[in-house]
């Protein structure tokens, strides 16, 4: 009888999708076909300058130096006034936040601190100062989980009135609460290069060997520490039993169903990697392994097809005891995450399934159907593996939103880069691409999307034999419109890589300089050297998320979350102005720029000053005002020299920033033990000054000097001498 009402998971609810997710469909109105060759795709936008020489026999005036988050729509811009003196200045600096905010991210880890930054800045003033405080109030054990979790959620989940942020503490404290419960794995705290973190490591059998493995960092963290599975809110209220599901899962069921604490306490290891289909209906044994009996539980638990409403919450999932393969990937999903293991939703919803992967050095299919199948790649049904479909496209779904393809972990496929420009030619961050193929219930359905990086490009692995469709979400309007999309492929072939550059009919209003020449000065001795380190960038994306599935009261709480994909390295766009252009781009004109770097790979430059006694300032501006999303976390560094001259040549050290000159009317004067030497403006030795000397060069002319005490760190003295 048991056997029977289990199998009713394959043969109920015949009118409803496996999915409980709602994707998109859409109709083809053209052809635009992705046959571009690598190098023509890659030609689409120009390649970052390479970094000049430095210069040499020079002399140190001032610096200024700068880090934090370049967010999308900011600049930094830098001033140089000639002898002037301030010399340098940061006329619009990075931008700052609250005291409170920055208190905490003092103390996060290096690793995170870009994102959490990013996170804060886009949660607003109060919401930041808020998560901060909660963090930082956050029992040591936890806080890093915490933190991590503000950093990827979202603010607009973080801000959002379901939201309850007392889940955030509980979420994590139940992770160490479980830990000891679980006798194949245990919490580890490591320290790496860019701080402490913490991770796991659990037992497989191996052949007749158990081995340890350790989760790399973001491993534990994206995918046992996230409390979203795919397109939930995670909720911490009545409708989830106000439980987390860790609590919910190992610590209590429904009458006649099993607890998986009781049976998941005597698994010794993970899995004995190989593969495995075990029945349906089979009994629990002390020698299976985790995965195995976290698979018999969700069988045992969602024991019939979906009927009624959809539910995408575990909790009610769990509790209703129906669902089809979109609930039970669910359950996967958060069981194997309240028992330590790191498991992702993997989804096909273009042929209307989906199933988990667990990671062992790599990403493992799983899935109910309802046997249990333990790194078998048919659980796709994919004709390659045996069964009835062909795929089109298969993604995994980190909990923050991102989509990644994994396709050919399950198909013979293909690749597709897509890169999307605005009219002008300028790539466009942030925008979501769809991609379409023929669905399992006919029309064209989404098979999977992706959001572009700062060079607007998104790559797609797909299957074989189809064909694809795209559409472009961007912040200026959808391409080729909200309902409709563009053939790019036909038929595709296994191991074709095809390249396609879409051009949306919107210009982005971004600031683009024409070139400007340098105007001849008579006597040019300063130097500038400007760089713009990009230590991580912030490829941003979205995705729906939503307060409850369909048929449930909060179904209708929709709506996008972003994330943020960091990784190192970047790009920004910079200029050199002089005062008249920097007023006419400041005021949202047209300008031109002496010097300019667009999408440049961390830019370092310099240029001799063109106009050294000119009263009007230059500017070196650094900016990000050409991203829709896109962030970096960035090191920027304005140096100002001296060029020596003919004389004596010597460095005469960094003067401080706004190190203030001496305005003196009378004869220079100078008094030091050891003797001091005095240089003009472009560093030439003037005059040699003994030891216990007073009072020297009465005949020098009005202008700056620079009086340095010989002894091998004394001190540099900028004056300005005037009669």
């Amino acid at each position: 009888m048991q056997l029977v009402v289990l199998l009713a998971l394959v043969l109920a609810g015949p009118n409803l999708p496996g999915v409980t997710c709602e994707f998109p469909t859409t109709t083809c109105v053209g052809e635009q076909p992705a046959n571009q060759s690598r190098s023509e795709w890659e030609g689409a936008v120009p390649r970052p300058p390479e970094s000049p020489p430095l210069m040499p026999d020079t002399f140190a005036l001032d610096s200024i130096a700068l880090s934090g988050e370049l967010g999308p729509g900011m600049r930094v811009v830098g001033e140089i006034e000639s002898w002037g003196p301030d010399g340098l200045d940061a006329l619009v600096p990075l931008a700052s936040l609250p005291a409170a905010c920055q208190a905490t991210l003092d103390e996060t880890p290096e690793w995170l601190r870009p994102q959490l930054a990013s996170a804060f800045r886009r949660l607003g003033d109060s919401s930041a100062i808020f998560y901060a405080g909660l963090i930082r109030t956050t029992p040591q054990r936890c806080r890093d989980e915490v933190a991590f979790t503000v950093a990827t959620m979202g603010p607009e989940v973080l801000r959002h009135p379901i939201f309850n942020y007392e889940l955030l503490y509980e979420n994590a404290r139940w992770i160490y609460l479980l830990d000891d419960s679980l006798p194949y794995v245990e919490l580890v705290e490591r320290t790496g290069s860019d701080g402490n973190y913490t991770t796991a490591r659990y037992r497989v059998l191996d052949g007749a060997d158990t081995v340890w493995v350790e989760l790399p960092r973001d491993i534990y963290y994206y995918y046992v520490v996230h409390p979203t599975t795919s397109d939930e809110i995670p909720r911490f209220d009545d409708y989830v039993y106000n439980k987390h599901w860790r609590e919910y899962f190992f610590c209590q069921a429904d009458s006649g169903f099993p607890r998986l604490g009781d049976y998941i306490k005597q698994a010794q290891v993970v899995w004995f990697r190989h593969r495995q289909v075990e029945p349906v209906g089979r009994p629990f044994d002390p020698a299976d392994n985790a995965l195995d009996v976290i698979g018999n539980w969700v069988t045992r638990t969602n024991v019939s097809g979906a009927s009624g409403n959809r539910p995408i919450h575990p909790n009610v999932i769990a509790h209703e005891h129906n669902g089809n393969c979109g609930e039970i990937q669910d359950l996967w999903t958060a069981a194997c995450r309240t028992c330590l293991m790191p498991t992702v939703n993997c989804s096909d919803p273009c042929e209307d399934h989906v199933w988990n992967e667990f990671w062992d050095g790599y990403w493992l299919p799983l899935a109910s159907d309802p046997s249990t199948h333990i790194a078998d790649s048919g659980v796709a049904y994919e004709e390659a593996h045996g069964g009835s479909k062909r795929i089109s496209g298969v993604f995994n779904w980190r909990g923050d939103g991102y989509w990644w393809s994994v396709t050919g972990h399950f198909s013979n496929a293909c690749s597709l880069y897509v890169r999307v420009l605005d009219a002008l030619g300028r790539p466009m961050d942030g925008c979501r691409v769809l991609v379409y193929s023929e669905g399992w219930y006919g029309g064209l359905s989404v098979c999977t999307a992706g959001g572009t990086d700062g060079q607007g490009a998104v790559p797609f692995e797909l299957g074989d034999l189809r064909n694809f469709y795209l559409q472009v979400q961007t912040p200026l309007g959808t391409w080729p419109d909200a309902n409709n999309s563009v053939k790019v492929v036909s038929i595709s072939q296994t191991g074709a890589v095809y390249f396609s550059t879409l051009y949306m009919s919107w210009a982005m209003n971004a600031p683009r300089p024409t070139p400007q020449p340098w105007r001849p000065s008579p006597d040019r001795s300063i130097w500038a050297y400007a760089s713009a380190r990009v230590a991580v960038e912030l490829d941003y994306g979205f995705a729906v998320i939503r307060g409850a599935g369909t048929g449930d009261p909060d179904d209708s709480i929709r709506f996008y979350h972003y994330y943020s994909d960091p990784h190192p390295g970047g790009t920004v766009d910079y200029f050199v102005l002089d005062s008249a252009d920097y007023g006419d781009y400041a005021a949202g004109g047209r300008f031109g720029a002496l010097l300019s770097g667009d999408d440049a790979a961390s830019p370092a430059f310099d240029f001799v000053h063109p106009d050294t006694w000119s009263p009007s300032p230059y500017y070196v501006v650094f900016s990000s005002e050409d991203k829709f999303h896109e962030s970096r976390w960035v090191n920027l560094s304005l140096k100002l020299f001296g060029i020596i001259g003919v004389g004596e040549k010597r460095d005469i050290g960094l003067l401080p920033r706004k190190a203030g000159a001496t305005v003196i009317r009378e004869p220079l004067a100078v008094n030091a033990e050891g003797g001091s030497r005095i240089y003009d403006s472009q560093g030439r030795l003037v005059q040699s000054v003994a030891t216990g000397q007073s009072s020297v060069a009465p005949d020098l002319s009005p202008g700056t000097y620079f009086v340095m005490n010989q002894s091998a760190d004394g001190p540099v003295r900028r004056v300005v001498l005037v009669r």
